[in-house]
């Protein structure tokens, strides 16, 4: 059995602000949503944000090798055209994220991977998803205690929701997979995809 410290929302809430303003504050991120993917826009001016969205997802699901950069551009356009996107917030916070992970050619990748969750997070801050992400990328950038803090905080107040479920099989995938392949199936019971799935594992 699994016991997790709870913590208080404000206390919490303070943590994410604090370590946000030292990013910001401190730090030279690029900006994801520059003009240098693409030199004309006009390519995109027909195309809605969620229609850019599901190409990328698409992309970055059954794409070949090498086509994530393409699936990089549609998300980095569909923040340009809605900045209040948190699925494509997340989705190229993984994407910069996991090319840190194979190259490591530039700890900017990773901030910017983490800025664009802070991102997400200011938007939805009560969406699991979205603390989820955050909580991985800020163990990553070695600030584990706050990173422990948002999962276990996570895992308490949304227990039942499917990207918790998705946590908790990820856990146990490992040391008892029989519970995770149970928490998997209530995960898809309850409204989980098998793309979250691909991207979690």
């Amino acid at each position: 059995t699994y016991h997790f410290k709870s913590f208080s929302s404000s206390f919490f809430s303070s943590r994410i602000l604090f370590c946000y303003m030292l990013l910001t504050a401190f730090i030279p991120v690029k900006n994801c949503f520059a003009n240098q993917y693409f030199e004309d826009k006009k390519h995109f001016s027909s195309v809605s944000s969620d229609q850019l969205f599901i190409e990328a997802k698409s992309i970055l699901i059954d794409g070949f090798p090498g086509e994530e950069q393409y699936a990089q551009i549609l998300l980095t356009e569909c923040i340009r055209k809605n900045p209040k996107h948190v699925d494509a917030l997340l989705e190229l916070s993984k994407l910069i994220h996991t090319k840190f992970l194979i190259d490591e050619k530039s700890i900017g990748d990773l901030q910017t991977s983490l800025t664009l969750a802070y991102q997400a997070y200011f938007l939805e801050e009560k969406n699991p998803k979205v603390r989820f992400r955050l909580s991985e990328l800020l163990f990553d950038l070695g600030n584990k205690e706050v990173s422990k803090e948002i999962f276990t905080s996570t895992i308490l107040e949304f227990p039942d929701h499917p990207e918790t479920l998705i946590q908790k099989a990820k856990i146990f995938s490992r040391i008892k997979p029989e519970e995770a392949l149970r928490l998997s199936e209530i995960a898809l019971e309850n409204g989980a995809q098998i793309d979250d799935f691909l991207f979690n594992f």
